[in-house]
């Protein structure tokens, strides 16, 4: 869309996070937050003292604001890592049923935007704008976890680390493990049919030691996981338990 992430002010995109069962835009994206994620992306230091990511393979989790006027915000069940239950509790009076204590299945660690602000600050690292004082950081779905210890986020995040790759695919994949490994399933964007150099580039951006054993990029129609995203719900990246394609349906699909 043209937009220059080192300039937020011309213009940027934000994620927003709601609960069905809660409403829409119940955590979101600020510019300063967006510069804070993408600081410890490329920092490792940064990252384990900020939201606990101390190794090769986990995925640097969202960095959400949100208004403490609308919502209280939990985290029970703390792992070692100090990450729990993401637990809401809606403060609004007048709603015809005020839930109290709502678990949604993600898990969070709620961040102290000073400790934040003075971790930047140490490394000289400018925020494009004011840090909220309300943070967390969300990890995802507490199912989200794969059998080889790592987040279906790294495999998503590789689908966006080079441009040229976003531009060639949907965003929709599955990842499948088995006794011989773990296969990635990639859906081309529907205007693409050549493969060309993508599955090299697309493995360069995954961690070498969680990098699929195969992976196979279907053309758009022809993906076997689901033709478009369910917009009523999230698609499924990973599901326990689930067979991999036969190696026959896969080399026809990208013949």
């Amino acid at each position: 869309m043209g937009h220059d992430v080192g300039h937020p002010e011309r213009g940027y995109i934000a994620s927003s996070f709601g609960v069905g069962e809660l409403g829409l835009h119940l955590c979101f994206e600020t510019p300063a937050t967006i510069a804070v994620r993408r600081a410890a992306a490329s920092d490792p230091e940064l990252a384990r003292e900020l939201v606990g990511v101390d190794r090769a393979g986990t995925a640097v989790p969202m960095i959400f604001s949100f208004d403490p006027r609308r919502i209280f915000v939990e985290a029970t069940d703390l792992d070692p890592a100090g990450y729990g239950r993401l637990t809401v509790s809606m403060l609004d009076a007048e709603l015809p049923v005020p839930l109290l204590r709502y678990q949604t299945g993600d898990l969070v660690r709620l961040l102290d935007a000073d400790a934040v602000a003075g971790a930047l600050h140490r490394r000289r690292i400018a925020s494009p704008g004011e840090l909220p004082v309300s943070l967390l950081a969300l990890e995802g779905r507490d199912r989200d976890p794969l059998p080889n210890g790592s987040h279906v986020g790294v495999y998503k995040d590789a689908l966006y680390e080079d441009p040229t790759v976003a531009r060639h695919v949907t965003g929709a994949f599955r990842v499948i493990f088995a006794d011989a490994g773990c296969t990635m399933h990639v859906q081309l964007a529907p205007a693409r049919l050549s493969v060309g150099d993508l599955e090299r580039r697309l493995r360069d951006a995954i961690p070498a030691q969680l990098r699929p054993s195969r992976l196979v990029c279907w053309p758009y129609h022809r993906f076997p996981f689901g033709m478009t995203v369910d917009y009523e719900r999230k698609f499924s990246y990973y599901v326990p338990g689930e067979p991999d394609v036969p190696l026959v349906e896969t080399t026809r699909a990208i013949s």
